[in-house]
């Protein structure tokens, strides 16, 4: 079925055809209301060959500096009489533009057929989106301030005139997509047209259709078909048109009247603004100029080439001196009106129309709010359970997105498939089963037959498995598509919008774009799926109010802390609201440089494991009242009868009130190094029976000590003043009721519980086993007991002892996994889908607890006189800090999290440098500094109704 494409150059909106039209006195071509007494004497002085200069506006895309130097030769000799430059730097830009001036007879013409931002318009600028992206964005706040910005930037570079305004008909009998279609409401086009229109008019700048592309012969035909065709030139003439490019004229004009094509504009249009057209062959010259054509945008064969060309119809009368005058008058009438433009108190600065960050924000909002969740069938996006699935990604005809990759990794692993043409592999039926499809296709056109058996596959493969369709560019692919598959649409192919598609696919941004076309039965017009968004995205900081260059102090002070010697290298995220907006790894892994630190490592989390393992497995054992908090140690762990710690309540042990020494009893073991008589009973260079506990690279510890050291600790005499007193022992105690009470090991019923739902690849005990040696930081170099620099052995001795896994230290992980445990704890337990702890739990041990700056188990802002968190933190955070040099704050009120993760005991343990120059407080202190910085967007101004006309 044939389908009616309004190929708009403006952003639209969807109105009702309903709509009556107001009736208001037409508003005649601007430039043409004005004395042409300086015009007319300035038309004298002209030369002919001045005077068909003004004709040609002379384009030029990317043009060499060969070029331009002939081109400034040109206007020089008065063979110009405007510019439309492309593709060339902004500076360049300027300097030629500012050239052109200084040696042109006449002021120039300076176009731009660019349609939403002159960014497109420059190589050294980001792009900004299409129409096509922008009308799937909903609402007006963005169209209104991409407007503005339009303007401004026309008027900052001396932008005359704007070929925009524009309605072009097209009939795609195959449902072909065009970036700059729009499938709306016709009464919605004409009324943000003449907007537009207004609007540049207001800034004295030649608003111009582009492109007037139906036959000539309609200007004839009194039919309803035509006049509905040419409706909408009509209404944009009616608002003050002042030009109109036409797109073609008759190729047989014998028996035509000269200028019958600008009389027909102007008896059935009311249209007298400037005839324009493209050419690039002058063969066609005389068929446009014989139609009424006032100016000529040429490229190729330079402008003296033009010159000539036009010279010679001038010679034989085709062109004669009365049509050349009235021409060139119109020019300059033109030329004197925007000459007229008001000056600015404050000129405009380019600098901050183009590289201001207000720009950029600008222009990822639009991309941002543009990509659509077409069709979500069953409501199966967003993933869930994710260590279930097994993930593939297809390139069909095209080949593989990094930056696509890049986010989806930051959630899942998976493997890759490309090829050059539309086909997919073969797969067997059961191989699909266990898959989960993601197929991407950028800016392919997917055509119905040529492609049949791509879509044939495809579709089958839909109805067999879980298969998600991300299509990039011609939303007409969707139409092909079996209802079966997800599908989302994002109108380009760019780096913004493969992070947001990514991250749309695991839960962490919620779509809000709709299409904007019907494509099939079930993708109608408006199509709009919506999803509430349950992991954290990543995301600009000024989406949650902070502006960007005020985290930029956060690199200032970490590398200032590397430079320092305070730490070789770390790890910095800051989340809020549930969008990470900064995260970073900083220098090296020792200071030798071999290895930068990358987003992926993993770190020795020290004392953060209280909180990361062990209290979290103690908070689902609450919840399942496993236990209570008055509970005595005895009741869950076989201390004896005649034990000191036995009747320690539970509560005391978590807030570390139990009175119990600060280490465990282990330093004989660790001394052993200094007899050695005695080394060989205890530990081996080799795993054997009964060395089976690894304590650090070829070195066993003989498993039947630790039963040794637990009896020591059933001895441990707590003194009796029960006030706070920081103790790993306490940990350690609780590691032994969880690990009695699940008869499961602490690694095992976290990595169960926690770590394997909330997807953590990068979280684990006994990290030398599960990581590769590349991607874990070395800790301190162990020169009396372990000798050896340890990597993925714990630093913290008893964790070590323990076989890498207890109840105080052994927990490795990076800066990424972490904020997701405390976001799942600021969620109130829920992430990806699932649901972990409860609210009143999480409550319950991150709240004060009476007599002390501690919850249960999470530390709380204290009076410390070198804390590791901001003054500014709010009462109600909690977190906890870790020897290593690491911490992790969340702070509720806020809705906060902030990870710092360094390896400050490298290459020596008592290095104090970062806690001296307070890096970690210094950071959180620029955290809290960046909130509300970046103020809300300002609400739209009231619009203002704009004349429409109806044909007669």
């Amino acid at each position: 079925m044939r389908r009616l494409v309004f190929v708009f150059l403006w952003p639209l909106l969807v109105c009702s055809c309903s709509r009556e039209v107001e009736q208001h006195e037409q508003i005649y071509t601007p430039f043409l209301q004005q004395s042409t007494q300086l015009v007319d004497s300035t038309l004298q002085r002209l030369t002919l060959d001045e005077k068909i200069g003004q004709l040609l506006i002379y384009k030029a895309d990317a043009p060499s500096n060969g070029a331009i130097d002939s081109l400034l030769t040109d206007n020089h000799n008065g063979l110009s009489g405007g510019f439309l430059l492309k593709n060339l730097p902004l500076h360049r830009f300027i300097s030629i533009r500012d050239s052109l001036c200084m040696t042109a007879c006449q002021p120039p013409f300076f176009l731009t057929d660019e349609v939403l931002s002159l960014h497109n318009q420059f190589s050294d600028l980001d792009p900004f989106p299409l129409p096509a992206t922008l009308n799937a964005v909903k609402g007006d706040s963005l169209r209104d301030a991409l407007s503005l910005a339009y303007l401004d930037q026309c008027e900052a570079l001396g932008i005359n005139m704007s070929l925009t305004p524009g309605i072009q008909i097209s009939f795609d009998a195959e449902g072909r997509f065009h970036p700059l279609a729009f499938v709306n409401d016709e009464e919605a086009l004409l009324h943000h047209s003449a907007r537009r229109l207004e609007a540049l008019q207001e800034r004295n700048i030649l608003s111009v259709a582009n492109a007037f592309s139906l036959p000539d012969t309609i200007l004839k035909d009194t039919s309803l078909t035509a006049r509905k065709q040419l409706h909408p030139y009509y209404n944009l003439s009616y608002n003050g048109l002042s030009g109109l490019v036409i797109k073609n004229v008759a190729q047989d004009t014998q028996g035509s009247p000269p200028l019958y094509l600008q009389q027909g504009l102007e008896d059935r249009l009311k249209f007298k603004g400037l005839m324009m057209a493209h050419l690039s062959d002058p063969a066609a010259l005389e068929r446009f100029l014989l139609a009424g054509t006032d100016l000529l945008i040429v490229e190729g064969g330079g402008l003296r080439a033009w010159k000539e060309a036009i010279q010679a119809l001038y010679d034989k009368g085709t062109l004669t001196p009365f049509v050349l005058d009235e021409k060139v008058r119109k020019i300059l009438m033109a030329k004197q009106w925007i000459a007229q433009q008001p000056e600015r108190e404050a000129p405009l600065e380019v600098a901050n129309l183009f590289q201001d960050p207000a720009q950029s924000e600008l222009r990822a909002s639009i991309y941002e709010k543009s990509v659509v969740l077409a069709h979500n069938p069953e409501e199966r996006l967003p993933f869930e359970q994710l260590k279930r699935r097994n993930f593939h990604l297809l390139y069909p005809g095209s080949r593989s997105s990094r930056t696509f990759e890049a986010y989806v990794r930051k959630y899942v692993d998976f493997k890759v498939y490309q090829s050059e043409a539309l086909l997919l592999p073969n797969v067997s039926d059961r191989q699909l089963k266990r898959r989960s499809l993601i197929v991407c296709l950028q800016d392919v056109s997917i055509d119905a037959q040529k492609d049949s058996a791509f879509i044939t596959q495809l579709n089958e493969w839909g109805q067999k498995t879980e298969l998600v369709l991300i299509n990039y560019g011609p939303p007409g692919n969707l139409s092909l598509l079996d209802s079966s598959m997800m599908i989302v649409q994002a109108f380009e192919f760019n780096e913004i919008n493969q992070r947001l598609a990514a991250q749309l696919l695991f839960g962490a941004f919620d779509p809000p774009g709709v299409l904007p076309m019907t494509l099939a039965a079930h993708l109608p017009e408006g199509s709009s799926n919506r999803i509430i968004p349950n992991r954290l995205r990543y995301a600009r900081p000024e989406e949650v109010g902070v502006a960007a260059y005020k985290l930029v102090g956060i690199d200032a002070i970490f590398n200032s802390a590397i430079a320092s010697g305070a730490t070789p290298g770390g790890q910095v995220l800051v989340a809020k609201d549930g969008k990470i907006i900064y995260s970073k790894a900083f220098g090296h892994h020792t200071y030798q440089k071999k290895r930068k630190v990358k987003e992926t490592d993993v770190f020795d989390l020290a004392s953060i494991t209280k909180v990361a393992a062990t209290t979290l497995a103690a908070m689902k054992l609450y919840e399942q009242k496993v236990f209570r908090m008055s509970d005595p140690v005895k009741k869950y762990i076989m201390c004896g009868d005649d034990s000191p710690i036995r009747n320690i309540p539970l509560k005391k042990l978590f807030t570390h009130t139990s009175g119990l020494q600060p280490n465990m009893p282990i330093a004989p073991m660790i001394m052993l190094r200094d007899t050695m008589a005695e080394w060989g009973q205890v530990f081996s260079n080799e795993k054997r029976v009964p060395f089976v506990v690894p304590v650090a690279d070829t070195m066993f510890l003989d498993y039947r000590y630790i039963d040794s050291m637990w009896q020591e600790v059933y001895k441990l005499q707590p003194r009796r003043r029960k006030s706070y007193r920081y103790s790993d022992v306490n940990f350690n105690l609780i590691q032994k009721l969880i690990e009695s009470e699940t008869e499961a090991k602490l690694d095992e019923y976290c990595q169960e519980t926690f770590y394997e739902p909330l997807n953590l690849r990068h979280t684990s005990f006994r990290a030398w086993e599960n990581f590769p040696a590349n991607e874990i930081v070395p800790t301190a170099k162990d020169a009396r007991w372990r000798r050896q620099l340890l990597k993925g052995f714990p630093h913290d001795e008893t964790a070590a002892l323990m076989g890498g896994v207890s109840g105080n230290a052994g927990l490795f992980s990076n800066a990424t996994d972490l904020a997701v445990i405390m976001q799942m704890l600021l969620n109130g337990g829920h992430y990806g889908g699932d649901t972990l702890l409860t609210p009143e739990v999480i409550k319950y041990f991150t709240s004060s607890q009476k007599g002390g700056y501690r919850g249960l188990g999470f530390d709380k802002p204290g009076k410390s006189r070198r804390p590791a968190h901001s003054r500014q933190a709010s009462r109600s955070t909690y977190g906890h800090t870790g020897f290593t040099g690491t911490c992790v704050w969340v702070d509720p009120d806020e809705n906060l999290i902030y990870v710092f993760l360094a390896n400050r005991i490298h290459p020596e343990p008592y290095n104090k440098s970062l806690f001296r120059l307070r890096v970690r407080q210094r950071i959180h202190n620029v955290i809290y500094d960046a909130l509300d910085t970046h103020p809300p967007a300002k609400e739209p101004a009231p619009r203002r109704e704009v004349a429409r006309a109806e044909m007669l």
